[in-house]
């Protein structure tokens, strides 16, 4: 785009030289031989170089402005995806912060693949959520395969750390559970705190970009 702006501005340029070139032999041939004075022609030519200057001015400015257009259209229409997780659950969502409508066609996360037969909606700036199962303590890889309105396709990359940690809880008010005693009985009676294991995820977003994925 900017190549063929310049090859224009410099086509333009050319343009009005030559036909400055033309209005001054034009305006000194038409004068009358008591005027074609070197005086008459260097303000001829100072004339043309005013209007040559003010036209080259504009031109660049309305090249800059074009290209300061192109930028900003080109920042609006950034594609961008992250994916976290949803704090004690196994669901993932993943947000559309760009200003791109896109569509989810398939994702690879861990074990965790589908295709879709009809693409999920991602709004500009918002999200969906999906649910991960069997997720294995360790690193894996995680894909997703989008596209936009225009079919352009796009693929988002990241990473998921899974960890499994102890966290304690405590049984409901109320609640009893059966208490196995020092000397071997069990009674009955309100449960102590406990610990449990539970699987924590810490999602890594790497890049998304411009990828013709095949499915």
């Amino acid at each position: 785009m900017q190549k063929i702006l310049k090859n224009r501005v410099i086509l333009i340029a050319c343009a009005v030289i030559v036909a400055g070139g033309f209005f001054i032999t034009l305006a000194y041939i038409k004068t009358s031989s008591e005027v074609r004075t070197p005086l008459y022609l260097i303000e001829v030519v100072l004339q043309f170089l005013n209007i040559a200057v003010l036209g080259m001015v504009g031109l660049y400015f309305m090249g800059l402005q074009t290209k300061i257009n192109n930028t900003l259209k080109g920042l609006e229409d950034v594609v961008a995806v992250t994916v976290l997780w949803e704090t004690g659950t196994d669901k993932v969502n993943i947000l559309n912060v760009g200003k791109v409508i896109l569509y989810l066609n398939k994702y690879d996360i861990g074990k965790n693949t589908e295709i879709f037969s009809r693409s999920l909606l991602i709004p500009a700036s918002g999200l969906i959520r999906i649910s991960l199962h069997d997720l294995p303590v360790g690193e894996m890889d995680m894909q997703l395969y989008l596209t936009d309105d225009f079919k352009r396709k796009y693929k988002f990359e990241g990473k998921i750390l899974v960890e499994e940690i102890e966290q304690p809880y405590v049984l409901l008010l109320g609640q009893t559970a059966n208490l196995l005693q020092g000397d071997g009985t069990v009674t009955s009676g309100v449960a102590p705190v406990q610990n449990k294991k539970v699987k924590v995820l810490a999602i890594h977003p790497y890049k998304t970009e411009q990828y013709d994925w095949k499915l």
